[in-house]
């Protein structure tokens, strides 16, 4: 079941580094066990990373609070700037 996971995790990766590599910027990526928070923040420190870029599923309210917040989480534990990237509006996206 783990290793499954882990195919999963390495195809969604190679995806993400496919689109950034076609925008002609260089990438590195690493799949991380582990709180997700916690994990980015020191993966970050242990590279000297200038800046951390996270994204954001734009869950805010109830359903941030009950489940969480990756992105919050890392902006708490960061010892360097975070970004956080929100999607774009279902009325942004079709005007794109």
């Amino acid at each position: 079941m783990l290793s499954a996971e882990f195919a999963r995790a390495r195809a969604v990766v190679k995806e993400a580094a496919a689109g950034v590599v076609a925008a002609g910027v260089d990438v590195e990526t690493e799949i991380l066990e582990g709180n997700p928070a916690d994990s980015i923040a020191k993966l970050a420190r242990s590279r000297a990373v200038d800046l951390i870029i996270v994204g954001s599923r734009g869950r805010g309210g109830i359903a941030g609070g009950l489940l969480g917040s990756v992105s919050e989480g890392v902006v708490h534990r960061a010892d360097r700037p975070v970004l956080v990237v929100k999607p774009r509006s279902k009325t942004a996206r079709r005007a794109a």
